[in-house]
């Protein structure tokens, strides 16, 4: 289960929700900077209703970076594997990134696979 994607009705109940409003990060940009692990990411106004325009304005989140690790004795067909799968469930748009920007080869402490 994707709790990002546009479509998961339990996000969906949330953001709709009367009694819940979304806490925009006024310093996201900074947090990244200080740990890198974190990403700054725009939630635009109007992208979950255009009609209702919600939310209301540009929201600032912070997203944190997620890594694809394997054992090194993980034969490389099955790293293969794992990361076309990847690229096929994460390619497209959603409501934080455009289509094509994840999964990146992002600078890491652990080797990246040939």
């Amino acid at each position: 289960m994707t709790f990002s994607a546009p479509d998961n009705q339990v996000i969906l109940e949330l953001l709709n929700a009367q009694d819940i409003k979304l806490m925009s990060v006024s310093q996201a940009e900074a947090y990244t900077h200080r740990f890198s692990g974190l990403s700054h990411v725009v939630l635009p106004k109007g992208i979950i209703d255009a009609r209702r325009q919600n939310p209301p304005y540009n929201v600032h989140l912070l997203s944190p970076t997620t890594y694809l690790i394997v054992r090194k004795d993980l034969h490389p067909v099955l790293v293969y594997l794992l990361l076309k799968t990847s690229v096929e469930i994460h390619v497209g748009a959603s409501w934080v990134n455009r289509a094509g920007e994840f999964p990146t080869i992002v600078k890491q402490d652990d080797p990246i696979s040939d």
